[in-house]
């Protein structure tokens, strides 16, 4: 993504429905601003592979029952 980190988990916190692209909040701010990429470079950046596999995503969610849980 031409970040200057090579990699980890960032949280998406906004989506930008006309621009088809999402708000990335680096957890290294500290080396790389917070940035809008559209989904689909998103997409392809995950599918790379870094030391111990490919890359991916967590989607954490709250279930009904009121606790949080990984999916």
């Amino acid at each position: 993504m031409g970040t200057r980190t090579g990699g980890h988990y960032s949280v998406i916190a906004a989506y930008n429905e006309s621009e088809d692209s999402v708000l990335i909040l680096d957890a290294a701010a500290h080396k790389n601003p917070w940035f809008w990429v559209p989904i689909r470079h998103l997409y392809l950046a995950m599918r790379t592979k870094n030391k111990e596999g490919r890359r991916g995503y967590l989607i954490i969610s709250e279930s009904s029952a009121g606790s949080g849980s990984l999916t």
